[in-house]
């Protein structure tokens, strides 16, 4: 499919060559790696059943050897006219290939000191075009673009240099290229999968559950867009930060890959020239302050990703009030920054590095906040959110929970009902619904915010319940189900969820919510336990699935049904969520 779209294009650009006008200035285009490039005459030709390609997208790309000296001679304002000139005797140098035209002759061009063979060269009287086989034994293939629907012509990779002070990789190919992480559903879930929780960051304490490992080798896997390797025979170096690098190309595409195995995950930065062929891959842990916004409690979360997990510091410090986190064995190597806030109490934030191996952020304050440090990726995502102190002078409980926001989340819904229940007209997604309003009141009435991820009978999808949570951070997010289970109807009860790498404040959280619960409803304790559930796994902050009891149970189901029992689950749910949150008053 990719060699007829490439013969599609150059058929396409033959013909519309042939056309009143078609050498319009610009009216072509194609990729020169990753760059964008026009042209004011066709690229590619078709003649004879071959594809040939100009030869002007050697001085395109720089490759002329003679472009410079006559750029330097020529008139004021017409250097690239100059640099972009064909004549007699050009040179140009592809890694170890050499390409000269020969004076006088349109037909053969001199490679490596050769003349070229019949059929290698030909000319429309204006452009000399090379054939593409040719071209691609000096290092140039093409491909097709899918993304942008364009031919492609992709530059061999003809260095990979490792210099091991640095801790870095660098690469030289003969177009523009560049380079990004390819993370796989794998690394992804692996990566969302420890969340980490704000007490435990606190206090130093460490989180409990089980938590990947952060000193296992890493695989890491970069695609390099716009070049291939010349060679794919993995190497072995003799880094700290990396041991071995292999390579894959992809035929027909204009995408290769290079892969990193690493002792350990650090990180690493990445960086490439759009004109010209290089790139470099700097290994270490890499600070970068993402981003900050306003949260659910009236004041900021400050988003912080770093290349690996690494040790810091929160401190609270006053005359004048700031916080400050410190972030050890982390590269900051931009210039200082101070960004102005103005928003809640946070006036601005800093970022320097006062030392090397030393990260600080400092936030300006209008008054003391409180704080919490919520992560993911195994700490190598922090949300560092600031609250509204609890423990002011003359503060009532009601005013104490107004700023500690709750997220309920009333599962299923529209096109999504559920499980179906075992008396006849019931269903979960309408009791989930039900049972979260009743909780919702319960909440306000004891002064809380309260967020609703639906509030009728709608369906969202589960990635926008996690977004919308991750959004306004919540205090904590519960997440509101009824169970069933085929084939068992004797089966009841009611249990609560946490995730399975939850730290100590979701499993906290699901512990208070469990025993109020059983105490309010009578109902058959089963516990907690722990899921790898997408809302569970996919937030940052503490959150919990409560499965209210079991849809399959005829008695159950008719209990789910009633407005009674309802008002006792949202009861005992909101005394559970209460217990957890007044404990940090």
């Amino acid at each position: 499919m990719t060699l007829w779209r490439i013969l599609a294009c150059s058929l396409f650009m033959t013909v519309l060559a042939m056309q009143p006008g078609a050498a319009q200035a610009g009216g072509y285009h194609m990729l020169l790696g990753t760059r964008l490039q026009s042209f004011d005459h066709p690229p590619m030709l078709e003649a004879d059943g071959r594809t040939y390609v100009s030869l002007s997208v050697l001085q395109k790309l720089g490759l002329d050897r003679n472009a410079s000296l006559r750029a330097a001679d020529a008139p004021e304002g017409q250097e690239e006219q100059a640099a972009l000139s064909s004549e007699p005797g050009q040179r140009f140098q592809l890694a170890e290939h050499q390409l000269e035209l020969l004076p006088g002759d349109a037909s053969r061009v001199l490679i490596n000191g050769k003349p070229s063979a019949a059929g290698e060269v030909l000319s429309d009287g204006r452009e000399l075009y090379l054939a593409a086989s040719t071209f691609a034994r000096l290092g140039l293939r093409l491909a097709y673009d899918p993304d942008q629907e364009l031919p492609q012509l992709v530059g061999r990779v003809y260095r990979v240099k490792f210099e091991e002070g640095e801790e870095s990789l660098t690469l030289a190919s003969l177009t523009p290229m560049s380079l990004r992480e390819e993370l796989s559903p794998e690394k992804v879930k692996a990566r969302n999968s420890a969340p980490e929780d704000a007490r435990a960051l606190k206090e130093g304490q460490a989180p409990a559950g089980r938590q990947p490992a952060s000193g296992q080798p890493e695989l890491t896997t970069l695609i390099v867009d716009g070049a291939y390797f010349g060679s794919t025979d993995s190497m072995d170096l003799a880094g700290e930060l990396v041991n071995r690098v292999g390579f894959k190309n992809v035929e027909g595409s204009g995408r290769s890959y290079l892969y990193l195995r690493q002792p350990r995950r650090t990180g690493f930065s990445l960086a490439a020239d759009r004109l010209v062929g290089f790139a470099r891959i700097r290994l270490g842990n890499f600070f970068q302050l993402a981003s900050y916004r306003q949260t659910s409690s009236g004041e900021i979360s400050v988003n912080v990703q770093l290349g690996a997990p690494a040790e810091h510091k929160v401190q609270v410090m006053s005359n004048p009030d700031r916080l400050v986190m410190d972030f050890e064995d982390v590269r900051f190597e931009e210039a200082s920054q101070n960004i102005a806030v103005g928003v809640g109490h946070v006036e601005s934030i800093r970022v320097g590095a006062p030392e090397a191996g030393r990260v600080r952020v400092v936030l300006d304050l209008s008054q003391r906040l409180d704080y919490r440090v919520l992560s993911k990726d195994n700490g190598a995502r922090l949300f560092v959110q600031l609250l509204p102190p609890s423990d002011l002078p003359g503060l009532k409980p009601k005013q104490q929970r107004s700023s500690r926001a709750i997220m309920l989340d009333a599962g299923h819904g529209g096109s999504d009902p559920g499980a179906l229940g075992a008396v006849p007209g019931t269903g979960e997604a309408k009791n989930n619904l039900a049972i979260c309003k009743l909780l919702e009141a319960e909440l306000k009435a004891m002064g809380y915010t309260v967020m609703q991820t639906r509030s009728d009978d709608r369906f969202v999808s589960l990635g926008q319940r996690g977004d919308y949570a991750n959004y306004t951070l919540p205090y904590v997010f519960v997440s509101i189900h009824c169970n069933a289970m085929d084939g068992r109807p004797d089966f009841e009860g009611a249990m609560t969820f946490h995730h399975t790498y939850a730290g100590p404040e979701a499993r906290a959280l699901a512990k208070s919510v469990q025993a109020a619960m059983i105490e309010s409803t009578g109902a058959v304790d089963k516990g907690v336990r722990e899921a790898d559930f997408f809302v569970l796994r996919e937030t940052v902050m503490p959150a919990i699935l409560v499965e209210t009891g079991f849809m399959s149970n005829k008695a159950e189901c008719a209990l789910l049904a009633s407005d009674a029992y309802r008002r006792k689950l949202a009861h005992g749910i909101a005394v559970g969520i209460d217990n957890f949150v007044s404990r940090g008053f």
